[in-house]
């Protein structure tokens, strides 16, 4: 901000080149409203400003200002290129939208710009979180030239897909192909060991990561052992590798902990570790909610009463759980607690369909908690909660998203 009021004082703040560098510097530190002043105040805007404030708005999960931002960019008479086109890869990911991401393929294909490795690789990642990983293997395939995030972003989607033994496998043809793993090589195994239980997978690359590849483990490689490892319920060993890190451990590696000991539930672990959390994020309510919603598994309800009484006196909100999934186009947005859409029914009786169909292969769904005392109950008032045992909050409204990127390429 200093040398932003240098800028100023020079004079040089209505210069092309200088208000691109200050977007980018506000938007890398996560002050998104200052980034929006400097670009909107420059008498002219060049395509590498323009790239700055959409990059904001994607790094800072602003996906809906972004797309925005694409549409007033070409309205302004700039061109999207490769950069545009990664960044507005990234919000078809973040909201995992199928439909605009195969029109933005398109239009890379019909630009010839699927030959760029910084696309491509954006590509495979977003096909991968939209839920295609085959779509990300084909792309992966087809590349005339890989870089590590090339081999990092399939090994990342693969494992997110479940898909372990393919991903341990690529690890060797990544060596073959003179790549070196790097911190997010291991983060991509170790993911991928979480996400398929394999315990005794991953301790093995976290040792390999350490002795073999001479990596020191950061807080990210910290976090996938700590999440496979409460998983699968070894939660004291988790417990002493957050002790043991050389790094201080933040408040979502506690988080993690605190999950896994809700699911084996170990009360006397879990109020240990919400200590560190409290101690770390002291208005967390996400967390409290959590460790409130353990006692009453118990019955314990003296320590939910302090719990909600803390939540109430610290003003604290919980904001609503949210999804949505894309059906023919449109964006279907399901808000916890709201039974406003209007095919709530056939929702219902979908999820009642398969729910007995896991019960049938012997899977236990979890009860809906509700927050009061077993003796305070008036079954009159709880007619709503008829689909108690069903695995889903309770859905909601219908939106439809604009077709941005259909815009963006017609």
């Amino acid at each position: 901000m200093e040398i932003h009021g240098l800028v100023v004082k020079m004079g040089f703040d209505s210069d092309v080149f200088v208000g691109g560098a200050l977007v980018d510097m506000y938007a890398k530190c996560r002050d998104m409203e200052s980034a929006q002043i400097v670009f909107y105040r420059l008498p002219a805007r060049d395509l590498v400003s323009w790239n700055a404030l959409i990059s904001g708005y994607t790094q800072n999960e602003f996906p809906d200002e972004a797309l925005k931002a694409i549409l007033d960019m070409q309205s302004d008479g700039v061109k999207p290129n490769a950069v545009t086109v990664a960044s507005m890869l990234s919000v078809c990911a973040q909201l995992s939208i199928m439909k605009s991401c195969k029109e933005v393929h398109g239009y890379l294909l019909r630009q010839e710009f699927e030959s760029n490795v910084l696309v491509s690789n954006s590509l495979i990642t977003t096909y991968a979180k939209c839920g295609d990983i085959k779509s990300s293997w084909a792309i992966f395939e087809s590349m005339p030239e890989r870089t590590e995030v090339s081999w990092n972003s399939i090994l990342l989607g693969l494992g997110m897909h479940g898909h372990a033994d393919e991903t341990f496998g690529l690890l060797e043809k990544m060596e073959a192909a003179g790549m070196k793993p790097d911190h997010a090589t291991f983060t991509a195994l170790l993911s991928a060991c979480s996400h398929a239980g394999r315990v005794e997978e991953g301790l093995k690359y976290f040792k390999r990561m350490v002795e073999d590849y001479k990596i020191e483990p950061q807080l990210e490689q910290y976090s996938c052992m700590v999440d496979l490892l409460g998983r699968a319920g070894h939660l004291k060993h988790a417990y002493d590798i957050i002790l043991a890190m050389p790094c201080t451990p933040d408040d979502r590696i506690w988080g993690s902990l605190l999950g896994s000991c809700k699911i084996h539930r170990d009360e006397r672990l879990a109020e240990v570790v919400s200590d560190h959390i409290f101690e770390l994020d002291p208005a967390s309510i996400g967390y409290r909610t959590l460790l409130a919603n353990l006692y009453e598994e118990y019955g314990k309800w003296s320590d939910v009463t302090r719990i909600r009484s803390d939540i109430k006196g610290r003003g604290l909100k919980k904001t609503p759980g949210c999804s949505w999934i894309e059906v023919d186009s449109n964006v279907h947005v399901f808000m916890a607690g709201d039974q406003s859409h209007n095919q709530l029914e056939e929702i219902y009786a979908t999820v009642e369909c398969l729910t007995n169909e896991i019960r049938k292969a012997g899977y236990i769904p979890q009860s809906l908690t509700v927050s009061v005392r077993h003796d305070e109950v008036n079954h009159e008032n709880l007619s709503s909660f008829k689909h108690d045992d069903l695995l889903f909050p309770v859905a909601s409204r219908n939106h439809s998203r604009t077709g941005s990127a259909e815009l963006m390429i017609g």
